[in-house]
């Protein structure tokens, strides 16, 4: 298990076709919404997020299966799970995909790195702190020791009749950097 944030280049985001169990992660926050047709699971870690999703879906003549995706923003580096169903390392500054789950789920992913001037980087991260009292999942994360700013993460959620967009902001002082991902996941 990684205990501390890992450089911003070194992070992968992860699509698995089913649940991930807590014990590979050091859970910071964490934010359950459960709705009458899905659940979802948030939990801030202390390298990125998680966010597990379940839904029912037919799957014949009145059979209900329980559909399952777990969303694992965290280092490349990290031991997880084999078969994940997608992987997303954006080697530039953005990448942007469509994911499906079997026939029932599709999720439109978008995972980008922006690099900031002090000043406008501190005037984000101060909205985003801001930003914690609104709906959402928020931790602030102590000095790393190199500088005396901590970083932050803040994840929104926006929900719609089957349709659930989650996006997230995680905050790298040292090199004014901020990682966003906005994943808005569809099923039927």
């Amino acid at each position: 298990m990684i205990v501390t944030r890992p450089c911003i280049s070194e992070f992968s985001l992860l699509h698995y076709a089913k649940p991930i169990h807590p014990e590979f992660f050091r859970i910071v926050a964490v934010r359950d919404v459960l709705f009458h047709d899905y659940q979802l699971s948030v939990w801030l870690t202390s390298m990125g997020h998680v966010v597990t999703f379940s839904t029912h879906a037919s799957c014949g003549s009145e059979n209900l299966q329980t559909l399952w995706v777990a969303e694992i923003l965290a280092s490349a580096h990290l031991e997880m799970p084999q078969s994940p169903v997608s992987v997303l390392q954006p080697h530039y500054f953005e990448h942007k995909e469509t994911i499906h789950i079997g026939n029932a789920i599709r999720i439109d992913t978008a995972f980008q790195r922006e690099t900031y001037e002090a000043d406008v980087f501190l005037a984000m991260q101060n909205e985003l702190a801001k930003a914690r009292e609104l709906e959402g999942v928020f931790y602030h994360f102590g000095s790393n020791g190199r500088i005396a700013l901590g970083g932050l993460s803040y994840i929104t959620l926006e929900k719609w009749q089957r349709k659930v967009r989650i996006c997230s902001y995680h905050t790298f002082p040292e090199n004014c950097r901020i990682l966003k991902t906005n994943s808005l996941f569809c099923w039927e």
